[in-house]
């Protein structure tokens, strides 16, 4: 099984996540854009196991 989230991905997601201000909201689709990558590249393996809750 291939390895889907690493160290340095995992950096990059949370990184762009960290910049979306309270209140406001971005897709799988924006925030992988951002980091330059496809969103099934990053999430259709694992689907519910990202969750951002909280600050």
């Amino acid at each position: 099984m291939r390895k889907v989230l690493d160290e340095q991905l995992i950096y990059e997601i949370l990184s762009v996540v960290n910049e979306i201000p309270c209140g406001k909201v971005a897709s799988y689709g924006q925030i992988a854009r951002l980091i330059g990558r496809r969103a099934p590249l990053i999430l259709s393996e694992r689907p519910g196991a990202v969750s951002f809750t909280g600050r």
